[in-house]
């Protein structure tokens, strides 16, 4: 069914990326993440993050639910609702920072 109605809706944008991708066969190479001249400018929540993606692409484990697998089950179970919110915010920012400060750096590798 065609989203006629929404043509700049941000799905569609995201959905015809991840076709682009599929059909160029263009992933980024997770097994270079220690190639990263980023990596010196993490914060340490995205240190944190960063060790975590590492050790489940290293035991060859697909991140299908980022929020739950990057994040650390026992100290979540402490905190408050509140609490909560904000480290999975913070969890979900840094995840996200991440993923572009990796997409950039490979990025700009294959432009050269």
């Amino acid at each position: 069914m065609s989203n006629v109605k929404h043509p700049d809706c941000p799905i569609r944008a995201l959905a015809i990326e991840a076709k682009k991708r599929l059909k160029d066969n263009d992933y980024v190479n997770y097994n270079s993440l220690d190639t990263i001249d980023t990596k010196n400018s993490l914060t340490p929540m995205e240190e944190q993050v960063y060790k975590k993606l590492k050790a489940y692409l290293d035991c060859g484990e697909e991140i299908i639910n980022p929020i739950l697998q990057l994040g650390d089950k026992d100290y979540i179970a402490t905190l408050s609702p509140q609490e909560k919110q904000k480290y999975i915010l913070e969890l979900s920012n840094a995840y996200l920072s991440l993923k572009n400060k990796m997409q950039n750096a490979f990025g700009n590798k294959k432009a050269n």
